[in-house]
């Protein structure tokens, strides 16, 4: 048995240094040899540029959860909810100046869909902090077109920075001057100069990525729902349960969805419309009493009211 697998190990070893030697010893000129030099150099580039983009995911589902958290501290009744926005916003605009461009220059001249999985929890934490920052400031949520058109990035050929300038970043009802640094304001510049000297770069987000990310904002809508009961904002529960059962039914009416998450996020949207419909019931059956025990519980946490600021040092 010792005898046999002695004579396999030495037949391996062979092998091994049979192909060092030919590997060493091939010709150039060899049109075999170019060949396979080519791919393995293009296989090193490929997966060098697909490290690249984890990284840039890694640090894009970060920043945007410390925004979600950020999110969860807003009072629309306290004066220092529109810093907290305000604040918000320009953080999730920087994540689109900044690690969305530089994913859009990786895949620059490259077929987007071979690196989608790299981005793919990324992109889909920020469309979940984007949706909930539209919930919250502006009643409503951007759709994918939108996105896209955000993370469409114009930038000189021959500028290597990552800094560029999406075309809808300064559009809608968020706060122009906030979150555009001076570099992202002189490529708009240069943009209405000189848009024959441009090229187009684009960080591809898949419209399936875009409904599993709308999904994760139920949960966070839920979540705000119950916070909103305890602080006796009776409306704000209210107008989470009607959204979250219109998002919801809108998510049923597409019917069979093939991918494999899919069915675990409506699974979890089902129970975040249960949680929030409990708690409507809830208030519906107690009538007075739920607003009588929401503000005791508010008055409690009254002395509390300015740690919810240190969430805005992340």
């Amino acid at each position: 048995m010792n005898r046999g697998r002695f004579r396999n190990n030495r037949n391996n070893q062979y092998r091994n240094d049979k192909k060092v030697d030919l590997a060493s010893s091939g010709d150039d000129n060899n049109p075999v040899v170019r060949s396979f030099r080519e791919y393995a150099n293009e296989l090193n580039d490929k997966h060098d540029r697909y490290e690249r983009i984890v990284k840039h995911g890694r640090d894009i589902t970060i920043e945007s959860k410390r925004l979600i958290f950020l999110l969860h501290t807003v009072d629309m009744r306290k004066p220092n909810a529109t810093k907290i926005l305000s604040d918000a916003y320009t953080r999730l605009n920087n994540i689109c100046i900044n690690s969305f461009s530089s994913i859009a220059k990786e895949l620059h001249n490259c077929d987007p869909y071979q690196y989608g999985r790299a981005y793919s929890a990324g992109i889909q934490e920020f469309i979940e902090a984007f949706t909930y920052y539209d919930y919250l400031f502006n009643d409503h949520i951007m759709n994918w077109s939108d996105l896209q058109e955000r993370l469409t990035y114009i930038v000189k050929p021959d500028d290597g920075s990552d800094a560029a300038n999406a075309e809808t970043a300064n559009q809608g009802e968020e706060p122009s001057t906030e979150g555009v640094s001076n570099e992202a304001s002189s490529e708009m510049t240069a943009k209405e100069e000189e848009p024959e000297g441009l090229k187009e770069m684009t960080c591809l987000v898949q419209p399936i990525e875009f409904m599993l990310g709308l999904a994760d904002l139920s949960g966070e809508i839920m979540r705000k729902c119950i916070n909103s009961l305890g602080s006796g904002d009776i409306e704000t529960c209210r107008k989470a349960c009607n959204f979250v059962q219109h998002l919801y039914s809108g998510y049923l009416s597409l019917g069979s969805i093939r991918h494999k998450e899919m069915s675990r996020k409506m699974h979890a949207m089902y129970q975040s419309v249960l949680k929030v419909e409990k708690v409507c019931y809830n208030i519906k059956v107690r009538g007075s009493e739920a607003a009588i025990w929401s503000s005791n519980d508010a008055n409690e946490k009254e002395r509390d009211d300015d740690v919810d600021e240190g969430f805005a040092n992340y």
